[in-house]
């Protein structure tokens, strides 16, 4: 793919020779001498390269030599430097451009043309890859998908009779923002499987850090009951606030037409009356729990602290930097098994370890929480199953880790 680009700097490097043999040419025919391109070549480059003063060419037939004398002036420096910017600058330019659009569109076609085949290979090495993968990491990826399984049909029978229950009405904002919580990070545990069984374990890691924060909050609310989960469905109106006039500023270079007027200001309402119910604090990204925590300006930290996984903050550091463009993420990736110099661009099948049994405790944990809503002897049984089962994933996807390495070692390198 270097062609083109090796023949424009070919051209570029030339432009300076071409214009000096051009005006040599010219000195020479005012002087009435006729030399041939190949001796007009040789003398300008003893020109360019300065190393002599004088050149000689023979003529057979002639008795004597004819000396003749070029010189250049600072004027004619001056031509040849503005003939080469004309050219930079303007018909040459011009020219590569339009040849490199042409060119561009052959090799689109052509590419096009070429692509039934080329997605068929590709797609027959993603499947014997993740054959190769599976047949791994078969044990804890199966196990994990049943935890998953289990807890779904535990969170499905829950959120069907807490909203029946005879006190649902005491606490809709909790049975509400719990469902939903569990619901989302049973799904964000099924992305997880899905970037797993793909190889893509740093992608899985950053939908972790995810799932770690759903049942965080998911504890916190639980732990402080429907006051508190009021005011996390109603802080709503601060984000749908935030999110309009962020829109508002940013609508009209991306092309997109403006909110009604009548949009924003029912944003401003709902935003003010819940600001004029829960206080300035209310504001801020968890304003919604800014008085439970009695912290004017909380972070995630500190509702990780609240809840007793302050332990886990070295871990959701690392999955931020699958998430963020800081350096750690561009040189640090899981599935490069201790080769850091390997870029990464694609699936691999090591490093499942971390996000495969860290989704497993905190789907465990998440599940956990919503089993509080309806403590009966057949939820409490299905959440022993998934705490046995949370046990078993972590310990299967350790040994999966570890022959890995091995095997790895042992074929010194080698693709497994």
């Amino acid at each position: 793919m270097r062609t083109i680009q090796d023949l424009l700097e070919e051209i570029l490097e030339d432009l300076p020779h071409q214009m000096l043999s051009d005006m040599v040419k010219q000195k020479l025919d005012e002087q009435g001498v006729t030399l041939s391109a190949l001796e007009i070549n040789e003398l300008t480059k003893t020109i360019l390269q300065g190393d002599k003063n004088t050149v000689s060419f023979k003529r057979e037939g002639l008795a004597s030599d004819r000396k003749v004398t070029v010189h250049f002036s600072s004027e004619d420096i001056e031509q040849i430097e503005r003939k080469v910017d004309r050219l930079h600058n303007g018909g040459l330019i011009t020219a590569v451009e339009k040849a490199t659009e042409d060119a561009s569109q052959r090799l689109l076609a052509s590419l096009k043309q070429r692509w039934t085949t080329e997605s068929c290979l590709q797609r027959q090495e993603i499947a014997e890859f993740k054959e190769r993968l599976y047949a791994c990491w078969q044990l804890p990826l199966e196990r994990l998908r049943m935890l998953l399984t289990i807890s779904r049909e535990l969170g499905a029978d829950i959120n069907q009779t807490a909203r029946q229950s005879k006190d649902a009405i005491k606490c809709k904002y909790l049975v509400e923002v719990l469902s939903r919580l569990h619901a989302r990070a049973c799904q964000i545990t099924e992305e997880i499987l899905c970037l797993l069984e793909g190889g893509f374990a740093d992608g899985a890691m950053a939908r972790w850090r995810t799932l770690h924060e759903v049942a965080v909050v998911a504890s916190f609310i639980a732990d402080h009951g429907e006051d508190l989960a009021e005011r996390y469905v109603l802080h709503q109106a601060v984000e749908a606030h935030r999110a309009a006039n962020e829109y508002q500023k940013c609508h009209q270079p991306s092309g997109y037409e403006a909110l009604e007027e009548s949009t924003l200001q029912a944003f401003e309402e709902s935003y003010n009356a819940a600001i004029a119910r829960f206080g300035q604090e209310f504001k801020g990204t968890y304003g919604w729990a800014a008085y439970h925590l009695k912290i004017a300006k909380p972070n995630f930290d500190d509702i990780e602290r609240a809840v007793g996984n302050g332990h886990l903050r070295a871990h959701y550091r690392m999955a931020s930097h699958n998430v963020h463009a800081n350096p750690k993420g561009a040189f640090f990736k899981l599935g490069n098994l201790d080769e850091p110099q390997l870029l990464l661009s694609g699936p691999s099948n090591a490093g499942m370890a971390d996000p495969g049994y860290r989704a497993a405790l905190s789907l465990a944990h998440i599940s956990a929480t919503i089993a509080m809503l309806e403590s009966t002897v057949d939820n409490n049984m299905l959440l022993q199953v998934i705490f046995q089962l949370m046990i078993e994933v972590v310990d299967l996807f350790e040994e999966a880790d570890k022959h890995l390495a091995e095997d790895v070692s042992q074929s010194q390198g080698q693709p497994i």
